[in-house]
């Protein structure tokens, strides 16, 4: 059995243990290719060919204003960052400034792109990526997710540039603040029952099951607070649900989804992804928090690998896949 141990966004250790016929390990994995660089592997029938495909991952953001035509290739753009790095759109402030995430194997930084284009760094973190990040409803501080160990929560303060971490649980996926920003609520990367829930006041994090019974399948592919709290949304790549952070409640919004972009006023935005429409690429739609009828926005270009909505729900930053791979 050949196994892949990711050590990175593009980086991994290839091992390989024996198993008996009845697939049980028969002693330790063997580290036979230590710190291959890949994005993908696949190993030859007989075990001694390798297929790699590797190359240059390179994925900048694109801004798209959506007040022309139903494709957002169509419609005015704006490039907001430019090079050979992997870009990722993360959040946006109340005025409208990107925070993107320029990642690398084992660090990220943080910026505040204006919406004049001024680049300006917030936080570098240093041994771990930066995977879930969300800035806080009054733009002061930015949350980011710590795979460990231990596993935590970084708070950034902005105007101090002073972090602090608290501690959870478990590692988190995505998150995002409460309204008042006294609390972080947070999906967790390797269960599917429950959340956390952590209160920067008293630096304590709890977790709460879901009520969700044999519906809990959930691939969480993102997560977004409502103008009222407990409620926040999250989607699988099933389905769109509403949650009550005290009690662990369920309610399913959209079905067929793939990642939820933004929760505006009544309006939570999301896409469908490839299979899921008729369109090859992602599709952006708007439903109402509260259920009702869908409305379909825009088809996104076909190499926008995940976006974020704007404030005001006109425009949307698309991560743009400019990778050069080979095999």
């Amino acid at each position: 059995l050949w196994l892949w141990r990711p050590a990175g966004p593009e980086v991994g250790d290839l091992l390989r243990v024996d198993v008996s016929s009845g697939g049980r390990p028969q002693g330790d994995p063997e580290l036979i290719y230590p710190r291959l660089r890949g994005r993908s592997v696949q190993v030859g029938p007989n075990g001694n060919r390798v297929l790699v495909r590797s190359g240059d991952g390179v994925v900048n953001v694109s801004e798209f204003t959506l007040d022309a035509t139903p494709d957002a290739a169509d419609n005015p753009a704006r490039v907001l960052t430019r090079g050979t790095g992997r870009w990722k759109a993360s959040d946006f402030l109340a005025d409208g400034t990107l925070i993107a995430t320029l990642v690398t194997d084992l660090r990220g930084e943080l910026y505040a792109i204006s919406p004049d284009g001024v680049q300006r760094s917030i936080v570098r973190t240093e041994g771990f990526v930066p995977f879930g990040v969300a800035a806080s409803r009054d733009d002061e501080r930015i949350a980011i997710t710590v795979d460990g160990p231990p596993a935590g929560i970084l708070i950034h303060d902005r105007a101090t540039n002073r972090s602090r971490t608290i501690a959870v649980p478990e590692p988190l996926a995505q998150v995002d603040w409460s309204p008042g920003d006294t609390t972080v609520v947070g999906m967790t990367k390797n269960s599917a029952d429950h959340f956390v829930v952590a209160d920067l006041e008293s630096g304590e994090a709890r977790r709460v099951a879901i009520q969700c019974g044999s519906k809990c399948e959930f691939a969480y592919e993102g997560i977004r607070t409502g103008p009222e709290w407990p409620y926040f949304a999250v989607s699988s790549e099933v389905d769109i649900w509403v949650l009550d952070a005290e009690t662990g409640a369920v309610r399913q919004v959209a079905e067929n989804t793939w990642n939820i972009l933004a929760w505006q006023d009544d309006l939570i935005y999301f896409t469908r992804g490839p299979g899921q429409t008729e369109y090859p690429g992602h599709v952006l739609f708007r439903v109402p928090a509260g259920g009702g009828e869908e409305e379909r926005l825009s088809n996104l270009p076909l190499n926008c690998r995940s976006a974020r909505v704007a404030p005001g729900g006109r425009t949307v930053a698309c991560d743009m896949d400019e990778s050069r791979l080979d095999l």
